[in-house]
């Protein structure tokens, strides 16, 4: 007996039963796939399903596809919460301009990482290969050591890099540990309160309270070279003070050139002979 069309069954979507009872959670195995997808993704880009030269329309557009389908009203799936607020938080940075530049800073760090890492890991592993392969097919290491090797290749290059990063501060901060204080100073101040004199130019040094305990070097050799560099700055002060007055006189009979071409021009207007006294 044929079934009349308007009798015959419809297509039910998937109605697991939760622990409450009688009340039933649909949703399609499409809805389900979605929430798993976004909620596995990492990449911003990615989970919005745009490239990373999308415009910010673009962006929008995709979210707004993704929220209609995975809005929880509509969409029952376990996750489905969570996968919301999601890609909120994605369209939320990659709309803003400075907090996108920053995530494409990220972004594009960590992939070439990931590039150098599995480029290394890879000329590890060959290498050892090529050491450790036995002669003529006499014996054949076993996949769990291969396996471990690669692990501990991959561990040991993953802190080298670490190393490398963080290499720079130690020496920044091992540097102001191992550089001393100058001598001297042709100032004084807190530091440098005693006075002394050199004894060829006579020239006054400051040096500190225990100078004469702690310096272990040469007097005169050090002297010689405050001196010059006493001079040294004394010659670099006057040519800064003779450029100054070269500078300053330019400038004066600039002014005063002008203010008797303006003399002339007022007399011409008035009628008057500027070269007469009145």
């Amino acid at each position: 007996m044929a079934i009349p069309e308007n009798q015959q069954p419809m297509e039910r979507k998937v109605t697991p039963k939760s622990n409450e009872g009688s009340k039933t959670i649909e949703y399609t195995q499409e809805e389900l796939e979605a929430v798993k997808r976004i909620n596995k993704c990492k990449d911003f880009y990615e989970i919005l399903g745009v490239s990373k030269y999308a415009t910010e329309s673009d962006i929008k557009k995709a979210y707004r596809k993704l929220a209609l389908q995975l809005h929880p009203d509509k969409n029952k799936a376990p996750g489905s919460a969570e996968a919301f607020k999601k890609i909120g938080n994605v369209v939320a940075i990659l709309t803003d301009v400075e907090k996108r530049k920053q995530y494409d800073l990220y972004r594009s760090f960590k992939e070439r990482m990931a590039k150098n890492s599995h480029f290394y890991s890879n000329s590890f592993t060959r290498g050892s290969r090529a050491e450790t392969a036995p002669p003529f097919g006499f014996g054949q290491t076993s996949s769990h050591h291969e396996t471990h090797r690669q692990g501990n290749e991959q561990r040991g290059y993953g802190a080298f890099l670490k190393l490398l990063i963080i290499l720079p501060i130690i020496l920044f901060m091992a540097s102001r540990f191992f550089i001393s204080d100058p001598h001297y100073s042709l100032q004084q101040n807190s530091k440098y309160p005693v006075e002394r004199f050199t004894q060829t130019l006579k020239i006054p040094y400051y040096v500190k309270k225990n100078f004469d305990k702690d310096y272990q070097g040469s007097l005169p050799r050090l002297e010689m070279s405050l001196e010059e560099e006493y001079l040294t700055n004394l010659q670099h002060a006057c040519y800064r003070d003779k450029n100054y007055r070269k500078c300053f006189h330019f400038i004066y009979y600039k002014i005063m050139n002008i203010l008797h071409y303006i003399l002339e021009v007022f007399f011409e207007l008035l009628g008057l002979d500027s070269n007469k006294s009145y």
